[in-house]
């Protein structure tokens, strides 16, 4: 099931850091095209919410709301060249693209026009289904 309130909690931040506003987002395999047409990827990450029930972690909270560990990657990270990261945070959006349902309620994009770089930030909510959050953050590439 969507939680509406743990997708605000996880924009809010980012929203009110760099006064943008998310918008939901339908992601199709020419709309993601486009995004690595324009812009590179800088960050992808998986926030994992997979702890146990009995996890002394979670504090009387249930896992869904326990964030346990990131995975991060981009170029530089892990050796990682632009190209690999691009491809690698890609083929990941087109599977969640493929594998989830209700696209329009789970992916969330917002873009800076009014700083340089231009970036665009795209969340998934996936944690009710596959136990993880995903988040893309992109920088506009420049022509030459």
């Amino acid at each position: 099931m969507i939680r509406k309130d743990l997708i605000e909690n996880e924009l809010k931040y980012i929203q009110e850091k760099l006064g943008i506003k998310f918008k939901s987002f339908k992601p199709s395999n020419k709309k993601i095209d486009w995004i690595y047409n324009h812009y590179n990827i800088d960050e992808f990450s998986e926030h994992w919410y997979d702890l146990d029930e009995d996890s002394d972690l979670l504090c009387g909270r249930p896992p869904i709301e326990v964030n346990n560990w990131i995975d991060m990657w981009g170029p530089g990270i892990w050796d990682t060249s632009q190209k690999k990261a691009n491809k690698f945070s890609k083929n990941n959006m087109k599977w969640y693209k493929k594998h989830l349902p209700a696209l329009k309620e789970r992916f969330w994009i917002a873009e800076t026009k009014w700083v340089l770089p231009e970036m665009l930030f795209v969340y998934c909510y996936a944690r009710d289904i596959y136990k993880e959050d995903l988040w893309w953050c992109f920088l506009k590439k420049f022509d030459k």
